[in-house]
Protein backbone atom coordinates (compact mmCIF):
# COMPACT_ATOMS: atom_id res chain seq x y z
CA UNK A 1 0.00 0.00 0.00
CA UNK A 2 2.81 2.10 1.04
CA UNK A 3 4.63 1.77 -2.58
CA UNK A 4 0.87 2.46 -4.33
CA UNK A 5 1.34 5.89 -2.33
CA UNK A 6 4.20 6.63 -3.45
CA UNK A 7 3.43 5.71 -6.84
CA UNK A 8 0.18 7.88 -6.88
CA UNK A 9 2.59 10.94 -5.44
CA UNK A 10 5.26 10.65 -8.43
CA UNK A 11 2.65 10.07 -11.12
CA UNK A 12 0.34 13.44 -9.66
CA UNK A 13 3.72 15.61 -9.74
CA UNK A 14 3.80 16.59 -12.88
CA UNK A 15 -0.09 18.13 -12.28
CA UNK A 16 1.68 19.78 -9.21
CA UNK A 17 4.18 21.42 -11.30
CA UNK A 18 1.37 22.47 -13.94
CA UNK A 19 -0.62 23.82 -11.38
CA UNK A 20 2.04 25.94 -9.94
CA UNK A 21 1.80 27.54 -13.07
CA UNK A 22 -2.28 27.63 -13.75
CA UNK A 23 -2.40 29.04 -10.21
CA UNK A 24 -2.73 32.51 -11.00
CA UNK A 25 -5.11 32.19 -13.87
CA UNK A 26 -7.61 29.77 -12.46
CA UNK A 27 -9.76 31.48 -9.24
CA UNK A 28 -12.65 30.48 -7.18
CA UNK A 29 -14.39 27.19 -8.26
CA UNK A 30 -12.84 27.20 -11.17
CA UNK A 31 -9.60 25.90 -9.42
CA UNK A 32 -11.64 23.02 -7.84
CA UNK A 33 -12.46 21.82 -11.31
CA UNK A 34 -9.39 21.89 -12.27
CA UNK A 35 -7.87 19.93 -9.47
CA UNK A 36 -10.52 17.52 -10.34
CA UNK A 37 -9.57 17.02 -14.26
CA UNK A 38 -5.90 16.39 -13.26
CA UNK A 39 -7.16 13.68 -10.67
CA UNK A 40 -9.88 11.88 -13.41
CA UNK A 41 -7.28 12.28 -16.22
CA UNK A 42 -4.76 10.22 -13.97
CA UNK A 43 -7.31 8.15 -12.57
CA UNK A 44 -8.41 7.33 -15.69
CA UNK A 45 -5.30 6.67 -17.41
CA UNK A 46 -4.34 4.18 -14.73
CA UNK A 47 -7.17 2.40 -15.51
CA UNK A 48 -6.65 2.67 -19.25
CA UNK A 49 -3.08 1.38 -19.14
CA UNK A 50 -3.40 -2.59 -18.58
CA UNK A 51 -5.70 -2.60 -21.75
CA UNK A 52 -3.62 -0.82 -24.02
CA UNK A 53 -0.75 -3.46 -25.24
CA UNK A 54 3.20 -2.57 -23.65
CA UNK A 55 4.58 -1.24 -26.99
CA UNK A 56 1.68 1.34 -27.42
CA UNK A 57 2.16 2.52 -23.92
CA UNK A 58 5.60 2.77 -23.80
CA UNK A 59 5.26 4.73 -27.10
CA UNK A 60 2.98 7.26 -25.97
CA UNK A 61 4.83 7.75 -22.81
CA UNK A 62 7.86 8.83 -25.16
CA UNK A 63 5.90 11.09 -27.09
CA UNK A 64 4.58 12.55 -23.91
CA UNK A 65 7.87 13.50 -22.43
CA UNK A 66 8.57 15.13 -25.46
CA UNK A 67 5.17 16.70 -25.88
CA UNK A 68 3.94 17.69 -22.87
CA UNK A 69 7.01 20.69 -22.08
CA UNK A 70 6.64 22.09 -25.53
CA UNK A 71 2.35 21.85 -24.77
CA UNK A 72 3.53 24.03 -22.12
CA UNK A 73 5.85 26.33 -23.41
CA UNK A 74 3.44 26.99 -26.23
CA UNK A 75 0.53 27.38 -23.25
CA UNK A 76 3.20 29.74 -21.79
CA UNK A 77 3.88 32.05 -24.78
CA UNK A 78 -0.48 31.74 -25.55
CA UNK A 79 -0.65 33.32 -21.49
CA UNK A 80 2.06 35.98 -21.91
CA UNK A 81 0.39 37.08 -25.11
CA UNK A 82 -3.16 37.34 -23.82
CA UNK A 83 -2.11 39.56 -20.83
CA UNK A 84 -2.27 42.29 -23.37
CA UNK A 85 -6.45 40.99 -23.14
CA UNK A 86 -6.54 39.72 -19.35
CA UNK A 87 -10.29 39.62 -19.87
CA UNK A 88 -9.85 36.90 -22.72
CA UNK A 89 -7.15 34.92 -20.67
CA UNK A 90 -9.95 34.66 -17.87
CA UNK A 91 -12.71 33.32 -19.96
CA UNK A 92 -11.21 30.81 -22.25
CA UNK A 93 -10.60 27.39 -20.57
CA UNK A 94 -9.93 25.17 -23.37
CA UNK A 95 -5.75 25.55 -22.57
CA UNK A 96 -5.95 24.72 -19.23
CA UNK A 97 -8.18 21.84 -19.54
CA UNK A 98 -5.84 20.07 -21.94
CA UNK A 99 -3.22 20.29 -20.05
CA UNK A 100 -4.56 17.58 -17.13
CA UNK A 101 -4.77 14.93 -20.51
CA UNK A 102 -1.64 15.64 -21.43
CA UNK A 103 0.52 15.46 -18.44
CA UNK A 104 -1.17 11.95 -17.30
CA UNK A 105 -0.48 10.39 -20.55
CA UNK A 106 2.95 9.13 -18.92
CA UNK A 107 -0.16 7.17 -16.38
CA UNK A 108 -0.28 5.28 -19.14
CA UNK A 109 2.90 3.77 -19.20
CA UNK A 110 3.04 3.32 -15.71
CA UNK A 111 -0.42 2.28 -15.47
CA UNK A 112 1.18 -2.00 -15.75
CA UNK A 113 3.51 -1.35 -13.01
CA UNK A 114 0.42 -0.60 -10.79
CA UNK A 115 -0.54 -4.11 -10.47
CA UNK A 116 0.94 -4.98 -7.64
CA UNK A 117 -1.20 -6.08 -4.37
CA UNK A 118 -3.55 -3.46 -4.56
CA UNK A 119 -6.24 -3.60 -6.75
CA UNK A 120 -6.21 -1.50 -9.77
CA UNK A 121 -9.61 0.35 -8.79
CA UNK A 122 -8.05 1.30 -5.60
CA UNK A 123 -5.08 2.46 -6.62
CA UNK A 124 -6.76 4.49 -9.64
CA UNK A 125 -8.82 5.88 -7.03
CA UNK A 126 -5.94 6.82 -4.91
CA UNK A 127 -4.00 8.28 -7.39
CA UNK A 128 -6.57 10.58 -8.45
CA UNK A 129 -7.47 11.45 -5.23
CA UNK A 130 -3.69 12.03 -4.69
CA UNK A 131 -3.16 13.83 -7.75
CA UNK A 132 -6.36 16.54 -7.15
CA UNK A 133 -5.06 16.92 -3.81
CA UNK A 134 -1.65 18.26 -4.86
CA UNK A 135 -3.12 19.94 -7.65
CA UNK A 136 -5.31 22.09 -4.97
CA UNK A 137 -1.58 22.39 -2.66
CA UNK A 138 -0.35 23.94 -5.96
CA UNK A 139 -3.00 26.36 -6.82
CA UNK A 140 -3.04 27.21 -2.72
CA UNK A 141 0.89 27.92 -3.02
CA UNK A 142 0.65 30.13 -5.77
CA UNK A 143 -2.31 31.99 -4.12
CA UNK A 144 0.20 33.23 -1.37
CA UNK A 145 3.04 33.90 -3.96
CA UNK A 146 1.16 35.97 -5.45
CA UNK A 147 -0.35 38.10 -2.36
CA UNK A 148 3.44 38.14 -1.74
CA UNK A 149 5.04 39.19 -4.97
CA UNK A 150 3.59 42.19 -6.88
CA UNK A 151 3.37 40.95 -10.48
CA UNK A 152 0.33 40.84 -12.48
CA UNK A 153 -0.98 36.92 -12.09
CA UNK A 154 -1.14 36.55 -16.16
CA UNK A 155 2.68 37.07 -15.97
CA UNK A 156 3.33 34.92 -12.93
CA UNK A 157 1.42 32.59 -14.82
CA UNK A 158 3.49 32.63 -18.00
CA UNK A 159 6.61 32.71 -15.97
CA UNK A 160 5.61 29.83 -13.44
CA UNK A 161 4.67 27.42 -16.57
CA UNK A 162 8.11 28.45 -18.31
CA UNK A 163 9.52 27.11 -15.02
CA UNK A 164 6.75 24.25 -15.35
CA UNK A 165 8.30 23.78 -19.28
CA UNK A 166 12.05 23.47 -17.61
CA UNK A 167 11.42 21.18 -14.62
CA UNK A 168 9.46 18.36 -17.14
CA UNK A 169 12.46 18.99 -19.32
CA UNK A 170 15.03 18.16 -16.54
CA UNK A 171 13.52 15.54 -15.33
CA UNK A 172 12.80 13.54 -18.79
Amino acid sequence: MVAAIWFSILLGADGFVISLGLGPLVAGRKRYTAAAAFGVCDGAAIVIAPHLGSPLASAMSSWADRALPMLLIAYAVYVAILTLNSRALAGGRAGWLLLPIASSIDNLAAGPLSGSTVPLGAVALMSAFISAAMSLLAFATTDALQKSVRLAPERLAAAALLVAAALRISFV
